[in-house]
C-alpha cells in the first residue's frame, strides 16, 4: 500500500516527467502555460504553495524527522545552483538589482520560516548532546 509521502514522490515524478518532456519539445508552452500564472498571481500562488508546503511537511513529518528532512532540503538546494549555475551572469544582474529593494511581506515571511525551521532543527540536534 502506498504512503502518503508515496503519493507525494509519485506526483513530484510526474511533474517532472511531463515537464522534462513538455521542455525538450518545446520550452515556451511551459512558460506560457505554468511559469507565467504562477508568478504572474502572487498571492494566490503564495497561498497555494504555503498551504500545499504544510500539508507535505505534515506527511514528511509522519515518517522523517525534521532533521532528516532538512538535510534532503539541503541536497535539493545544490541540485537547484547546479541547474542555476548556466545562467549565472544573468542572476547576478538579477541579484544586484533586487539587493537595492527593500524586503516585500512575503520576502520577510519566508525569511522567517527559514529562521523557524533552521532554528528548529538546530534545536533537535543540539538536545541530542
Amino acid at each position: 500500500m502506498w504512503t502518503p509521502v508515496d503519493m507525494i514522490a509519485l506526483f513530484f515524478v510526474l511533474v517532472v516527467l511531463v515537464k522534462l518532456l513538455v521542455v525538450s519539445y518545446n520550452k515556451r508552452i511551459w512558460i506560457e502555460k505554468i511559469t507565467k500564472p504562477i508568478y504572474n498571481n502572487q498571492k494566490i500562488t503564495g497561498v497555494i504553495i504555503t498551504g500545499l508546503a504544510l500539508l507535505i511537511l505534515k506527511y514528511l513529518l509522519e515518517e522523517l524527522s525534521l532533521v532528516q528532512i532538512f538535510a534532503v532540503v539541503f541536497f535539493s538546494s545544490l541540485l537547484i545552483v547546479l541547474g542555476f549555475l548556466p545562467y549565472s551572469k544573468e542572476l547576478m544582474n538579477l541579484i544586484e538589482k533586487v539587493e537595492k529593494r527593500e524586503f516585500t511581506k512575503w520576502q520577510i515571511f519566508y525569511l522567517l520560516v527559514w529562521l523557524f525551521f533552521a532554528l528548529w532543527v538546530f534545536y533537535e540536534i543540539i538536545k541530542r548532546i
